[in-house]
């Protein structure tokens, strides 16, 4: 679709008399990018990421751009990648789900493979540690699971019809998805 956010530094651009972007876009480039491997979205299924459902009530174009562009910028605690050291020396990284008297239980992270934008586990599902083998937890370095640089390879456009998709709810009757009229020309003076 026509419109366009600039990657680099947010900004949106594009011409005001097609601004409209494509819902069929979005949610290509939504099931294509792997998001719902981790978010649900809808009815979908989602993963080990936040439900990004109701984002568009939540945050505008520019917060969620944020989010995509840098994930690691604000994570929640919820969502953040954490490094077990355990006594063998051995450390795992993974999004910890609980953490209690049975141990501290992890969702292991997924790697991206470039060249074929598939993401796939590192290690397995799930790992418990138990609390004996647990000598520290760390927050990771790189604190979210969502590695940066996902839209990486997306023209300007696609991205925009991303951000349309998301903020709507995919509901392709929402205003992201109509047309802007230009404002009407003022009357001619006398």
């Amino acid at each position: 679709g026509a419109g366009a956010v600039n990657t680099s530094t947010g900004a949106a651009v594009g011409n005001p008399t097609n601004a409209h972007t494509s819902m069929q876009g979005g949610k290509a480039v939504f099931e294509t990018h792997a998001c719902p491997f981790c978010h649900r979205f809808g009815e979908g299924p989602g993963g080990i990421g936040p439900d990004i459902s109701g984002v568009g009530g939540r945050m505008g174009v520019d917060g969620l751009l944020t989010e995509i562009l840098r994930p690691s910028e604000n994570v929640s605690d919820l969502f953040g990648k954490k490094i077990v050291t355990k006594k063998d020396g051995e450390t795992v990284v993974g999004r910890r789900m609980e953490n209690d008297t049975n141990g501290v239980l992890l969702v292991l992270n997924y790697t991206l493979d470039p060249s074929t934008n598939t993401f796939t586990w590192v290690g397995g599902n799930e790992v418990r540690i138990k609390p004996e083998e647990v000598v520290s937890i760390e927050d990771a370095e790189h604190d979210s699971p969502m590695p940066p640089g996902l839209v990486d390879d997306l023209k300007e456009d696609e991205v925009a019809d991303l951000l349309a998709f998301l903020i709507s709810g995919g509901n392709p009757n929402h205003r992201m998805f109509q047309p802007v009229t230009p404002p009407a020309a003022p009357p001619a003076a006398r």
